[in-house]
């Protein structure tokens, strides 16, 4: 069950990096994107649009690195509840809104789709939360190096981080937002 804890940790901590930081790139729409869905008055849908990267990101670390896994899984949790409760009251509101999930490397419609993504993705990070905060941190893999399972899990971080960012890198090196437009 580690090892299944592991591999959701390392799950979601990529997809939190991935989500990250494209949106860092591109924070005024992703602040535009919070407006949008009009449950925060101005000044704090501001401030949740510039926070939102970056608690992406540090959340993306700690589930990555292995440090302080359970803050990282509860920072995952906090926001994913915020996704789901969001989009939820968009579906049942049926505002058509565009989601930037993944900033700028993907943007879809608001829709179940979404909701249930988002739902998934809690479910991993509870898997994540409650099996894997103990398996393969960073500082007691490279301290055991002399293990096969610790240098594989070593391995695996570095292949994880590095998938996380191409597609980020591939985006930069384009310029441009690869999207999918949002449907009527």
């Amino acid at each position: 069950m580690m090892f299944i804890g592991f591999i959701c940790r390392l799950a979601v901590g990529s997809i939190f990096l991935m989500a990250g930081a494209t949106k860092l790139a591109g924070r005024r729409r992703m602040v535009d994107d919070i407006r949008s869905y009009r449950l925060l008055p101005d000044v704090l849908a501001r401030i949740y649009g510039s926070a939102l990267p970056w608690m992406e990101v540090l959340a993306a670390s700690s589930l990555l690195s292995g440090i302080l896994v359970e803050a990282g899984c509860l920072l995952a949790m906090l926001l994913l509840i915020s996704f789901v409760s969001a989009v939820g009251i968009a579906v049942r509101r049926r505002l058509n809104l565009s989601c930037g999930c993944l900033g700028l490397l993907y943007r879809e419609r608001v829709g179940w789709g979404t909701l249930s993504r988002d739902g998934i993705l809690l479910a991993v990070d509870a898997v994540a939360l409650l099996f894997g905060r103990n398996a393969f941190s960073l500082p007691e893999v490279v301290a055991h190096l002399d293990s096969p399972a610790n240098a594989s899990a070593l391995a695996g971080m570095v292949i994880v981080v590095v998938a996380s960012l191409l597609p980020i890198v591939g985006v930069a090196r384009r310029g441009g937002e690869r999207s999918r437009p949002a449907q009527a």
